[in-house]
């Protein structure tokens, strides 16, 4: 999914856009051992803006995935949205010939570069979908998506760890319960 700056009128332009699911596999790679599998289109929804040769990419990319909940095995289907805003600077900005030095100040560390007048968005807005998903997805099922001290808002909380896995406490209360038989 490339874009020329030369197809970006003076006032900007809007991509309202469905891409199919093949789409996202072939950008980011997803395999059929990979966590997710993507099952639905991708939905963007992006302004671009260009400013000399500055161009700001801002708005939404949506996902389906299905995946296998990482508490209880069973299948499951996450929309992530990805909120996207970028600015691509012309790369040859910060090319030198060989042996010159150049000075970077933070902000260059910020952006995103295009070479040749064209902008790879394909890359960048697959990339932002992977980056908003979560790293163990869990299932809408309560005991999954409730389970104590699993969430990182509940990292910092000084009794979470005392909590424990409803479907844990369950199993280990029958290796207890057999251990005690035994003896």
């Amino acid at each position: 999914m490339k874009l020329k700056l030369t197809e970006i009128p003076e006032g900007g332009l809007t991509i309202q856009e469905e891409l199919p699911v093949g789409w996202l596999v072939e950008q980011s790679g997803f395999g059929p051992d990979d966590p997710y599998r993507p099952t639905g289109p991708v939905v963007l929804n992006l302004n671009v803006r260009k400013a000399k040769r500055q161009v700001t990419v801002s708005g939404t990319a949506t996902a389906t995935l299905a995946f296998v909940c990482s508490h209880c095995a069973e299948d499951g289907l996450l929309t992530p949205t990805a909120t996207l805003r970028e600015t691509f600077l012309p790369a040859d900005k910060f090319r030198l010939p060989e042996g010159r030095a150049l000075d970077l100040e933070e902000q260059d560390f910020q952006n995103a570069f295009y070479d040749n007048d064209e902008i790879e968005l394909g890359r960048y807005v697959a990339e932002s979908i992977v980056l908003a998903l979560p790293m163990f997805p869990v299932c809408e099922r309560p005991e999954c998506a409730d389970v104590p001290g699993d969430h990182r808002e509940d990292w910092d909380e000084p009794e979470a760890h005392k909590r424990v896995n409803p479907m844990w406490k369950a199993g280990l209360a029958q290796v207890k319960d057999k251990l005690k038989l035994k003896k």
